[in-house]
């Protein structure tokens, strides 16, 4: 029985899961990138005894150049996808440690920019509709966000064409920017089995959705309009079964917000021209 061993992000218990429904005849184990980066030794021990490896890019570059080179192994890029959810943004510090709130690691770059700019939270929950969505770019990222994807899996000889469309069909694919639903992974593990020279198993029942508990963003409805999805503006916090609303959502960000200002808070550097847009095309305008 080959052995494969699966290092990636969050990602990780999906893909595991799928290659082990899908191919049997594999033994396959995993952790993600944070415990392979924390212990390297025990990284190489692993890797050392697999035949193959599914990697995140970099991971590799954790081998050494001569345990990589001896290793078959399939690259899997970061499922990023942001065509859903074009408002969420991490925030840092001024030392760059990332901002969580009670709701999770993810945050709205208008509720954010707002704050910052000194708003209420009543005035901020009325700069989330379409014209100020549209000035901030919201419409234009769907397509954006399907090309860089990919062509991101694209470039590792997978091919998410057909997947995609499949993904469509069946409503909002994405619980944040980050987080695909068991049924993308699925599909994923299908496309990775294949690059590891294994036939997987035509079957196609989701195993256990190992993302589901942490936050889901809600696509907004005018966002979700425009991508055939199902919108809302509720949001679900991560490890909890409990749904806040816009306002609620509102008052625990502006809460944090608050209690960390001096530190110095700010969008990480990928989402950075964000805030600078909200400044130059929705500040002034719109009651804000």
């Amino acid at each position: 029985m080959s052995k494969v061993l699966v290092v990636s992000n969050c990602a990780t218990p999906g893909l595991v899961a799928g290659l082990r429904l899908l191919c049997p005849g594999l033994e396959v184990e995993g952790y993600e990138i944070a415990e392979a980066r924390a212990d390297p030794a025990k990284l190489r021990q692993d890797a050392a005894r697999s035949d193959q490896l599914v990697l995140l890019p970099g991971v590799a570059e954790l081998l050494g150049a001569r345990l990589a080179a001896r290793k078959p192994s399939v690259t899997v890029p970061t499922f990023f996808f942001s065509g859903y959810h074009p408002d969420t943004v991490y925030l840092e510090d001024g030392a760059g440690q990332q901002i969580v709130t009670d709701y999770g690691a993810y945050h709205s770059l208008i509720g954010f920019a707002a704050w910052q700019a000194g708003l209420s939270e009543a005035d901020t929950a009325r700069l989330y509709r379409g014209p100020v969505y549209q000035e901030l770019g919201y419409f234009d990222e769907w397509d954006r966000q399907k090309a860089l994807l990919l062509s991101r899996f694209a470039e590792q000889g997978i091919d998410l064409t057909g997947p995609f469309l499949g993904w469509l069909r069946g409503g909002c694919f994405m619980y944040t920017i980050n987080h695909p639903q068991a049924r993308c992974l699925l599909d994923l593990a299908r496309l990775v089995a294949r690059q590891l020279g294994a036939e997987p198993l035509a079957y196609d029942i989701v195993p256990r959705d190992m993302l589901v508990s942490g936050s889901v963003y809600p696509c907004y409805p005018e966002i979700a309009e425009a991508c055939g999805a199902q919108g809302s503006l509720l949001f679900k916090m991560s490890g909890k079964d409990r749904l806040l609303d816009l306002p609620q959502f509102l008052r625990q960000s502006f809460a944090c917000y608050a209690a960390r200002a001096a530190a110095g808070l700010r969008p990480a550097p990928a989402f950075g021209a964000k805030l600078t847009r909200f400044q130059e095309r929705v500040l002034g305008r719109f009651g804000a």
